[in-house]
């Protein structure tokens, strides 16, 4: 969790009509298969409707708020979604004496991700110590409107993922983590002028919770890429199902030339294809 805290009430002294909470995902329950991120947000500000934001990696998200109703917490939750935003006025309850039970803690609108992640992952056929695991959080991206919401469901943006350089060493593997929540379709290209031949793959990663194992699906059998060839591989939810995260591997076959270069390119979207 980043602190201090972003301020809901900031926007509100400037007169925006939202308040966006975008900060990386920075704790998670822990477990040797990691688990939900803990990261638990809160917003002192009453809302209209919330929506997850365009940079967002992650997908689900649940928003808790005081209802006096609902016994024994005193708390009721929503969940938005790319596909579904949340619509409905909702108070904050920060008045002196307006509580969560049991806890205690002061009325708030609280927001928190719910997909699993795991910071420490590393892939099953990884050699460590020795290989090198590039692990990018994922982003979280909320907004919070405080009039009405747009009449058009907001939408994530296309991720584009792009590098000309990895450090690789002959011997060893060179993995690339990246996030891929609930994306319907993902255009991979990756195109190898190191000097040398690259044995390069693909894995889709799904997180569990707690102990159990990480689930690994091979979406592209590691094989030779020669130097000035390509490898295209195109992923959709509708075939090759849907997952938490991607993972590229990449082991060079000899020393890199003194130029050496990839391209490598991963482009994210929610639209299926």
């Amino acid at each position: 969790m980043s602190y201090p805290q972003p301020s809901s009430t900031a926007p509100v002294l400037a007169g925006q009509g939202f308040f966006r909470l975008k900060t990386p995902v920075s704790t998670f329950a822990s477990g040797s298969g990691g688990g939900c991120p803990t990261d638990i947000y809160e917003s002192t500000q009453g809302a209209a409707a919330f929506a997850i934001g365009p940079e967002s990696d992650l997908a689900h998200y649940k928003i808790g708020y005081l209802d006096p109703t609902n016994s024994p917490s005193l708390m009721s939750i929503v969940e938005i979604t790319p596909e579904r935003m949340f619509s409905g006025l909702l108070y904050a309850r920060n008045e002196p004496g307006t509580v969560y039970q049991p806890s205690g803690r002061q009325g708030r609108i609280l927001i928190w991700p719910t997909d699993l992640w795991y910071a420490g992952y590393t892939p099953s056929a990884a050699v460590i110590p020795g290989d090198t695991v590039f692990t990018y959080p994922p982003q979280i991206d909320i907004i919070q409107y405080y009039s009405n919401p747009p009449t058009i469901q907001p939408q994530r943006n296309d991720k584009l993922w792009f590098t000309q350089y990895l450090p690789m060493t002959s011997g060893q593997t060179t993995w690339l983590v990246l996030p891929s929540y609930g994306r319907s379709y993902i255009d991979v290209e990756f195109a190898n002028a190191t000097g040398q031949a690259v044995t390069y793959g693909i894995l889709g990663v799904l997180y569990s919770f707690g102990n159990f194992a990480t689930q690994e699906t091979t979406l592209l059998m590691a094989a030779s890429v020669a130097n000035n060839a390509s490898q295209n591989k195109v992923i959709k939810s509708s075939t090759d199902g849907v997952f938490d995260a991607l993972v590229f591997s990449f082991a060079i076959g000899g020393s890199p030339s003194a130029n050496a270069s990839i391209n490598f390119r991963a482009t994210m979207s929610d639209t299926p294809r």
